[in-house]
């Protein structure tokens, strides 16, 4: 089924479903090969580029963006496109991995995209003005930030005045399989084996990033102390390394506190950082920003309509819905999907 949207952004929508249509070693060369790997469930996938677009529509709706929304860890842009497509005026896209922009701007002259700018930045010192945005877009990246409060505070900083914010993310602390499927990432991104780490676009565990790191800059260590102070620095950086090698070595302890439960201590991204997001919305609340959790697109009558739901699910939304209006049962709703949604206005 055909996502309903006008002539002119449905025109886009084609180009942009043309792109997913073509074979993994042509989206290689005309855009890059880890797009194959990020959007791996869309390829040749027509039902899932739609599907990928109605979630936007519904974080664009439940947020009530427009006017110039912030796409914040932007990544490949095809968020950006699809809120351009919705019909959002202006679209800036800020990533931290300059691979990341550079693709998200060949997309955008692919499908021949106009009002959709992207930018290389780091999201807890954004490269815009104050007051400069009427909505921001944080989809799948809270997770992963490594300073977030930093985040929160600039997102409340470039938006103006009755400016709103969606965030959606896809680990839910609340939830308890995505808690044990999250702690399993964390394993298998410390001491997985090649083929587990490639499906992650990892070449090299965090592990041994760690010791590869030590040895180089404390070459005094053998091979021993190196693989020992490796394994008991999970969640640190090198730059975290730099301080607290030399105190273990002087046997004065860690006394740092890891900056995550599992991140790469090269780019310091983090890796899938577990959120309550009713925790998250007290935080947004200390920046400014008024949030609520509000429900995700599972509970959607509309969104179930266009994916052909029977009546029996339309029901059960329905129902779904009145509960979390009247706050009946909304924690246990918010326990019983992975991902979770926060809309704000500030």
């Amino acid at each position: 089924m055909t996502s309903a949207v006008p002539l002119l952004e449905a025109r886009l929508v084609d180009r942009l479903r043309t792109v997913f249509a073509l074979d993994e070693a042509t989206i290689a060369k005309t855009l890059h090969p880890d797009f194959n790997r990020y959007f791996r469930g869309l390829l040749g996938n027509p039902a899932g580029v739609n599907g990928y677009l109605d979630e936007v529509r519904y974080l664009c709706s439940a947020g009530r963006l427009g006017g110039h929304v912030l796409d914040l860890a932007s990544g490949f842009g095809v968020a950006a496109i699809c809120l351009r497509a919705l019909g959002v005026e202006k679209i800036t896209g800020v990533d931290l991995v300059e691979t990341k922009v550079v693709t998200a701007r060949k997309l955008a002259d692919h499908v021949q995209v106009n009002g959709c700018n992207f930018l290389l930045g780091n999201a807890a010192a954004l490269p815009l003005a104050d007051a400069s945005v009427d909505g921001v877009l944080i989809k799948d990246a809270a997770s992963h930030f490594r300073y977030p409060k930093r985040v929160y505070a600039e997102v409340s900083r470039v938006l103006k005045p009755g400016g709103r914010m969606v965030l959606s993310d896809d680990r839910n602390a609340l939830n308890e399989p995505v808690r044990s499927a999250t702690e399993r990432l964390w394993e298998v991104s410390e001491t997985g084996s090649p083929a587990e780490l490639a499906k992650l676009g990892l070449s090299v565990c965090y592990t041994q990033m760690r010791r590869d790191y030590i040895a180089q800059r404390f070459p005094s260590l053998d091979e021993r102390q190196a693989d020992w102070i490796a394994q008991r620095t999970r969640g640190y950086t090198y730059v975290m390394l730099d301080m607290a090698v030399p105190r273990l070595l002087e046997d004065q302890g860690m006394a740092l506190t890891p900056a995550a439960s599992c991140i790469n201590p090269a780019n310091e991204i983090v890796q899938e950082r577990l959120l309550d997001p009713i925790e998250l919305c007290r935080e947004l609340s200390r920046h400014g920003l008024d949030a609520s959790v509000l429900p995700t697109s599972v509970w959607d009558v509309g969104t179930a309509k266009r994916r052909g739901s029977r009546w029996l699910g339309l029901w059960r939304r329905r129902l779904a819905q009145m509960l979390w209006s009247t706050g009946i049962a909304r924690t246990r709703l918010i326990k019983r999907t992975a991902d979770f949604l926060i809309a704000a206005r500030k």
